[in-house]
């Protein structure tokens, strides 16, 4: 069964007045999308097409009555409960509201390599015309850049990459990237979440939002213009650099000094990337200190020319590398042992045997301890 979508006109506050074709297109597949959903799935896919319809509708792109309207109409039609139905959809709805998220590139698609490039230089435009305040803010563009400059590499807006190779491109840890992804959420959103039972990467897509002069300032400070370009690897501007490890705020610092046109006092730092201005003026002493920053005189400051810094500086990333690369062969050998456990209770199965190792039939298949694994654990991600 396939239900219509006709867009209305009526007006509702603080909502479009009708969908646009980005919006109707999205519409139709996530109604198509809970329509084929398994029977043991059905709520959790409404629910999950109720988030993107949400996000949708906060962007201007779909009418929320509408969505609302056509969403309910489909969980009856695949034999859920009204109550059901009604919480469901207004809980999805609420939650994609939070992230709000617009159609991407104007519309277009992205056919080339280039257009990408341009596409995530854009981006990276937005991050930092954003309202940022406070050192975590630093750790969290960060994060963004390494994600754009893993986007420009790839030539895409969508990339598959796991947390560890996010940790090794960012210069952080797994833990900071899984504190940080509430933090990113309004900019990249995890599309598909990947497994370590599987092997497979999680998948994430750049969220192309308004433009800062369409959205709302925050509190009564206009949006900052944006302050650096994109960084650039193998350079100082590089977040992976072992020069930056446990310094979010040194990177953001430089990186902002480094693409100023001419000296910069204190107060037009501490403005362009959040930090408060005791902060400021430590991360300068500590840039003196390095060899890569210089007082010019007694109120600005500016980059030193073809900076580098000292060979004795410890190659933090070649030691996460390393240490990210032992954890993975430790999870290929857990995942080569699993499978192995899964041939043979699945041969036994077959030949309906007995099995003499202690395995117990229940639920319509055998199930036995691996290890001191009781349960695979399946959902957790790399």
């Amino acid at each position: 069964m396939h239900l219509s979508v006709s867009p209305k006109k009526t007006a509702t506050a603080g909502t479009r007045r009708s969908s646009s074709a980005y919006g109707r297109a999205a519409l139709t597949g996530q109604l198509e999308r809970v329509e084929i959903a398994p029977r043991s799935t059905r709520t959790t896919t409404l629910f999950a097409a109720s988030c993107r319809l949400g996000e949708l509708g906060a962007g201007h792109e779909v009418h929320l009555e509408q969505a609302r309207s056509a969403l309910m109409e489909m969980g009856r039609v695949i034999g859920l409960a009204d109550a059901d139905v009604r919480r469901t959809v207004n809980r999805g709805l609420a939650r994609g509201s939070r992230n709000p998220r617009s159609a991407p590139s104007d519309g277009r698609m992205i056919s080339t390599a280039s257009e990408a490039v341009a596409e995530v230089s854009a981006w990276w435009t937005a991050v930092q015309a954003d309202e940022w305040r406070g050192a975590r803010a630093c750790t969290t563009q960060r994060v963004l850049a390494s994600i754009a400059l893993l986007s420009v590499g790839a030539g895409k807006l969508r990339i598959d990459e796991s947390y560890r190779e996010l940790a090794e491109a960012s210069g952080v840890a797994v833990s900071t990237i899984h504190a940080h992804l509430d933090a990113i959420a309004p900019w990249v959103r995890r599309v598909q979440r990947g497994s370590r039972y599987t092997g497979s990467r999680s998948t994430w897509q750049l969220i192309r939002r308004r433009p800062a002069a369409d959205r709302p300032a925050v509190g009564s400070r206009p949006l900052r213009p944006p302050s650096a370009p994109l960084p650039t690897r193998g350079s100082l501007t590089d977040p992976a650099h072992s020069c930056w490890h446990r310094w979010s705020s040194g990177w953001r610092l430089f990186s902002v000094l480094n693409a100023a046109d001419g000296p910069q006092t204190v107060a037009q730092l501490a403005s362009a990337t959040g930090l408060c201005r005791g902060s400021v003026r430590r991360n300068l002493r500590r840039f003196a200190g390095h060899g890569i920053a210089q007082r010019l005189d007694d109120w600005s400051w500016g980059t030193v020319p073809d900076a580098a810094i000292d060979d004795g500086l410890i190659d933090h990333q070649a030691a996460r590398r390393a240490r990210h690369e032992a954890q993975r062969a430790c999870w290929r050998c857990w995942r080569s042992r699993v499978l192995a456990e899964h041939e043979r209770s699945r041969s036994r199965r077959t030949d309906g045997g007995s099995d003499p190792n202690g395995a117990r039939k229940g639920d319509g298949g055998w199930r036995r301890k691996i290890g001191n694994d009781q349960v695979l654990r399946e959902r957790v991600t790399r």
